[in-house]
């Protein structure tokens, strides 16, 4: 069972095994997958009519190592695409006579690596503050409810300066408010845990010249999964193509990300995601599916990225590495068309790395 103290590669591992059999639990309380669907679509209904994001019942679930999970269905609506889409979201939390707090896994969506989970704790002290500061009762369903309700979506930003013992400071933006804490240094996982809460009205000054940037980037930029952006913006004309492309890129910039190591990334993974989305090579509506191929494509050209961003390599290394993984994927992959393609995307984009090198 994890708790504070638990090793970071030991919570990992947990987390992550816990994860998919809570998950799995949650589908088994609707009967399996044709009640669990229902349930979705009635959901995804109801969010497209409200133009409101909206949850599922909140299901318990107790793994065999004594964590205890909450996990339920989360449906987003996605205004700029007029879509919907519904994940599921679970954490692990804890209580004990004198502590609450929650433990989520997951990986940065803006790591080109895209190998090293991140954890992030929330501790007993965050929700005792979350809850004075909201006017909630500590402990109570309404705080659950509250917490679930304003959890999915956060951005995590960390700090150059370290505090007075030496750690770097780290900050969650959650909807109209901050949650405060650190970035810990373990070996296996990058972990932040999280020790309080503030709303936006509490700041003081000096804290709103402090956490101007997480709140701005925060609220400015709101995340789409890739075949939401793609699906919203494959009948634009090119040169909005491009302009879609660009805020992407310099959104990511300003997250503190290697600018040519993500540039060439991204121009991968969007001309991945159009690539398959024209040829109709697989169901683009699983957003589990299209994250999970996109990942496997960054572990593909990750080495050969690398080597031509950070050590100055041979570029054509890149599309060659794609082309043999687009070929494991799907079959009967034609790379003369697909590179054909790939030229013609590059030369529109302005990104110097083509097949042809």
């Amino acid at each position: 069972m994890v708790n504070l103290s638990t090793p970071s590669e030991q919570m990992v591992k947990e987390l992550l095994t816990d994860t998919v059999k809570a998950e799995y639990w949650l589908r088994k309380q609707y009967h399996g997958e044709k009640g669990y669907q229902r349930m979705i679509d009635e959901l995804e209904i109801k969010c497209a009519k409200t133009r409101k994001n909206q949850k599922s019942d909140i299901v318990e679930y107790k793994s065999p190592t004594g964590n205890r999970w909450l996990v339920y269905a989360f449906s987003t609506c996605y205004d700029k695409a007029g879509v919907v889409k519904t994940n599921i979201v679970s954490f692990c939390y804890y209580e004990t006579l004198g502590s609450i707090g929650a433990f989520f896994i997951s990986y940065d969506k803006y790591d080109v690596d895209r190998r090293l989970p991140v954890v992030v704790i929330f501790t007993s002290h965050f929700f005792q503050r979350f809850c004075e500061r909201l006017g909630i009762e500590y402990r109570s369903r309404a705080m659950v409810q509250r917490f679930c309700e304003v959890i999915p979506g956060y951005l995590i930003y960390h700090y150059k300066e370290k505090d007075k013992d030496g750690h770097i400071r780290a900050d969650v933006r959650l909807p109209g408010s901050l949650g405060r804490g650190i970035m810990r240094s373990e070996k296996g996982a990058i972990v932040y845990e999280i020790r309080s809460y503030l709303t936006d009205k509490q700041l003081s000054k000096s804290q709103l010249r402090e956490t101007e940037e997480v709140r701005r980037l925060g609220d400015k930029y709101e995340y789409e999964p890739l075949d939401v952006w793609w699906e919203r913006i494959k009948t634009l004309p090119w040169e909005e193509k491009v302009e879609e492309i660009q805020k992407q890129f310099d959104q990511s910039i300003e997250r503190g990300v290697d600018p040519k190591l993500y540039q060439v990334s991204m121009v991968f993974t969007v001309f991945l995601s159009m690539y398959v989305v024209d040829h109709k090579l697989m169901d683009t509506s699983d957003e589990e599916k299209v994250m999970s191929l996109s990942k496997r494509m960054q572990n593909a050209i990750h080495d050969p990225l690398c080597e031509y961003v950070l050590n100055g390599g041979d570029g054509k290394a890149i599309p060659e590495a794609f082309g043999r993984f687009m070929q494991q994927e799907f079959k009967g992959i034609d790379l003369v068309e697909l590179y054909k393609e790939m030229d013609e995307y590059f030369r529109k984009i302005e990104v110097p790395i083509n097949n042809n090198q």
